[in-house]
């Protein structure tokens, strides 16, 4: 014999269904009844309560809501379910809150048509009592909800039900039709009625545009075709230049960093070169400035210092006025203890000197 795995019914996927469903009530509620009532079992998850719309167990069951509907109707008559009305919180709309009731024998079964405010208002408590959750393995009932290889699908009144299923939904398709052929019937009518009153109202309106206008030309005397006026034309006026940006000394530092420096700087600028800026001098000190950086625009040091400190010392090492660096700085000494450090035009001058006097060696010894 081939292994075979048979079902686990300790793993709790799985919903009951009373005997006495079967046994006493089917006959009343019929095949789809049992299977809608298997339906919100399930859908309970072990609960006594369930909500869900008509469009969900109509999908659910493959049906349309109309059957759905009338089920319904069938299993709270029955005393089966009982149907309670509240509002939804999240939709604002109503929604139906089934109560799968207590299955009794149908001859016993007080239920029937009974279900009033006293089921609505089950407090939690009551809920938790009147649970139909059981962890006890012996229930182990299983519906088959497609009832494919049941015994009931032979039964006549499974047949009956399928049939009315069936002529529900041809019922339903065609008043969709005749909804939807009606609405376009009307629709198309309507559309050419109001075309046709558009067209007779726009045709009135421009005869009595013309006979109006026609009316006015033949009041209007004759008058030559005045000439049209051509408007003025007003000349722009430009904001007067400023006076400085002719001053030799913003020239010539226009011309060394390519542009008017920033007219903050021009009044600073025409006090340090006054009107006869040395421009040897400015050029050497932007040139140098030039191999340091590239903000060439930037006037605080190379303007407002060097030009009138003179450069440092370091700036004629860099540019080779020496090839011996060290020896400079040993010819040049100071006695710190005796006097102030020099400036740094006492530096550039003593630089020039030593410079002068080393060339003339070199032209003696040659």
């Amino acid at each position: 014999m081939k292994n075979i795995e048979i079902r686990d019914t300790r793993k709790g996927n799985w919903f009951w269904v009373e005997n006495l469903i079967l046994t006493d009530y089917l006959a009343t509620i019929g095949m789809l009844g049992f299977t809608l009532y298997s339906c919100l079992a399930m859908l309970s998850k072990g609960n006594s309560q369930v909500s869900s719309s008509y469009n969900e167990l109509a999908k659910t069951l493959d049906v349309t809501p109309r059957t759905i509907i009338k089920t319904i109707k069938i299993l709270s008559e029955v005393g089966l379910i009982g149907i309670d009305k509240r509002l939804d919180q999240h939709t604002g709309y109503e929604t139906n809150l089934y109560t799968l009731l207590a299955v009794k024998p149908l001859e016993n079964n007080k239920n029937i048509n009974t279900f009033t405010n006293e089921a609505r208002n089950i407090s939690p408590s009551e809920l938790q009592n009147i649970s139909r959750v059981t962890n006890e393995p012996k229930i182990t009932t299983l519906v088959n909800l497609e009832c494919k290889n049941s015994s009931f699908a032979n039964d006549p009144r499974f047949t009956s039900l399928k049939k009315e299923e069936e002529k529900n939904k041809k019922e339903e398709k065609e008043e969709k039709e005749t909804d939807i052929s009606h609405s376009l019937n009307v629709k198309s009518f309507s559309q050419s009625l109001l075309f046709d009153n558009s067209k007779v109202k726009e045709s009135a309106t421009k005869q009595d545009k013309q006979d109006k206008q026609d009316k006015q030309d033949k009041q209007k005397p004759e008058t030559p075709n005045p000439q049209p006026v051509k408007p003025e034309k007003v000349a722009k006026t430009k904001a007067p230049a400023d006076v400085r940006c002719k001053h030799p000394a913003i020239i010539a530092v226009r011309e060394l960093i390519g542009r008017y420096p920033d007219k903050l700087t021009w009044d600073d600028i025409i006090d340090v070169l006054g009107e006869t800026p040395d421009l040897e001098k400015l050029k050497q000190c932007a040139k140098t400035w030039a191999r340091k950086t590239t903000n060439i625009a930037n006037l605080d040091t190379w303007l407002f210092d060097w030009y009138i400190n003179g450069l440092p010392l370091s700036t004629y090492q860099n540019l080779n006025l020496d090839n011996s660096t060290n020896n400079l700085q040993k010819e040049f000494k100071y006695e710190s203890t005796k006097r102030e450090k020099p400036s740094s035009a006492d530096v550039a001058e003593e630089a020039k000197r030593l410079r002068r006097e080393r060339l003339a060696a070199q032209q003696q010894s040659s």
